[in-house]
């Protein structure tokens, strides 16, 4: 099929785009997948229809998450930290980014505070000891 419209086009001849082959005996696994995961996909979707943002997580799964956070939580060391800056603080060390940014001639409009703060708490929480300079960006 696809020969005979190669060589009726190099001759310049009108030819007829070929219709699809038939099914047969070997299908193809893609859409049986594709399929099946689609179906699943509207089954949960119709379960947690009220909740939104959820996860679907069963038992198993559940104890997993929980057995995860109290190894990281007695083993590795993990805690919660709280960070409160004043208003003051948090425009100060904003602005110490933007403003030799801002002297470049470089745009600082996608650069969030959210950006600044993460950036800056990475930096402090590498640091192996206390380092009265860390503070400063």
């Amino acid at each position: 099929m696809v020969t005979r419209s190669l060589v009726a086009e190099l001759q310049g001849k009108e030819w007829s785009v070929p219709a699809l082959p038939s099914h047969g005996i070997n299908v193809n696994p893609i859409d049986d997948i594709l399929s099946h995961e689609l179906a699943q996909e509207e089954v949960q979707r119709k379960f947690f229809e009220d909740y939104t943002a959820y996860v679907p997580m069963n038992a198993v799964s559940f104890s997993k998450l929980v057995a995860w956070h109290v190894k990281e939580r007695l083993w590795n060391g993990a805690d919660r930290t709280i960070i409160l800056l004043p208003k003051a603080v948090l425009t100060s060390v904003v602005d110490e980014v933007k403003e030799p940014l801002r002297k470049e001639g470089r745009d600082v409009g996608h650069l969030t505070t959210g950006d600044i703060m993460v950036a800056w708490m990475f930096k402090v929480s590498r640091v192996p000891r206390f380092c009265p300079t860390t503070h400063k960006i």
